[in-house]
């Protein structure tokens, strides 16, 4: 989708071509935190945590429940205080030694979960609820009410209730009111996940596209892989309080820093593994090490779109087909291995294998991670 051209109407931003933002350098920091630390009791829940956030970035915290990243952005927002360490929004410090900014005066926008409208407000009375402190006449909330109901596309129901709303139309609306002041960051507590399947892949694609072109800064929570990588600019996985691996969403997924990372992001097989040198052995047979020599046990990843199936017509393989998926672009296949373990591969529909045949494994692209202490 191409996006308009961008103009500027008593303060609010409209559409800008996405090929355009793209060009433009984002050098400031949008938000920063440094050696930040947080417990509940006796659980710690953040732990020397430092992450920046540049302005116009996307940048989406992913992690299993319990790590941290919904505490994270509520100390973000305000809504709880650190024990130690700093937060920045822009050139401001917003909380650490002796400082201390309430939620509504740090610039922030915030969306959450459950959506969290007003039932007794119309949809334009809950867009305009957050511009009520920024002393705009009535004309200029009206005017700017419009416009981002244009943007999340849903121009004529200014006037209906929340209850009246889909929950797509219900997550649209959570939006506006977050752009419509115009704060510096948007927070985004898995914004996605109380809608199903098919609305939020609609959704997903629609919020990255509105983000990226009104150039907004946002900070989302999810513990959705898939959509980690298809919003973000940046990733950051978490695990236990404290960020594993940050990059981009292609680094991640074709370069994961640690075993947790790579079980996490990748749909992967995990095979027991020594390795020796510049080469790795595994039950399914050896394989070379493109990234460093190693040596000892561990364990080799395959990611299921690397591993390759070829019929074995003489059955020499012990390795059969158990299962096979029909996921409509592409096959899942399961393989038994002797050992009982199980392998999967995708294949695209071409390779069409039936189940019980022999087949012979093959992988280009492994990664060995070696045991942990």
């Amino acid at each position: 989708m191409f996006l308009a051209k961008g103009l500027h109407c008593r303060q609010f931003t409209f559409w800008v071509p996405m090929t355009t933002l793209s060009l433009m350098p984002t050098l400031k920091t949008a938000v920063q935190v440094a050696h930040l630390h947080k417990s509940f009791g006796r659980f710690l829940a953040i732990r020397d945590l430092s992450l920046w956030v540049q302005e116009g970035e996307i940048l989406g915290l992913l992690g299993p429940s319990g790590c941290g990243k919904t505490t994270l952005l509520r100390l973000i927002a305000g809504l709880d205080t650190p024990d130690a360490g700093e937060i920045r929004v822009g050139d401001r410090c917003v909380a650490g030694a002796n400082v201390f900014i309430p939620p509504e005066q740090r610039s922030l926008g915030m969306v959450f979960q459950d959506f969290a409208l007003f039932p007794h407000l119309t949809v334009a009375e809950n867009i305009a609820f957050g511009l009520q402190q920024q002393r705009l006449s009535k004309p200029q909330i009206q005017e700017r009410v419009a416009a981002v109901l244009a943007l999340v596309r849903l121009e004529g129901m200014q006037k209906r209730y929340p209850h009246e709303l889909s929950g797509g139309q219900q997550q649209r609306v959570a939006l506006a009111r977050a752009i419509a002041p115009q704060p510096a960051v948007i927070l985004l507590d898995e914004p996605l996940s109380n809608l199903d399947a098919q609305v939020r892949l609609q959704l997903r694609q629609e919020l990255r596209q509105i983000l990226k072109g009104t150039g907004t800064t946002a900070i989302f929570v999810t513990h959705d892989q898939e959509e980690a990588l298809s919003l973000s600019d940046r990733l950051a996985v978490m695990r236990q309080g404290k960020i594993e691996q940050v990059g981009t969403p292609e680094e991640i997924y074709r370069c994961p820093a640690s075993r947790f990372v790579a079980g996490f992001i990748t749909q992967a097989n995990f095979l027991p593994a020594c390795a020796e040198g510049a080469q790795v052995r595994t039950d399914v047979g050896t394989f070379p090490l493109l990234e460093a020599l190693a040596k000892g046990e561990g364990e080799l990843m395959i990611r299921e779109e690397d591993l390759q199936l070829q019929p074995d017509p003489e059955a020499s393989s012990c390795f059969v087909i158990r299962d096979r998926q029909f996921l409509g672009r592409e096959y899942r296949y399961c393989i038994q291995l002797p050992s009982g373990q199980e392998l999967h591969a995708r294949q695209p529909l071409a390779v069409d294998i039936p189940i019980g045949t022999a087949v012979k494994v093959a992988a280009e692209a492994v990664r060995f991670f070696p045991k942990e202490n």
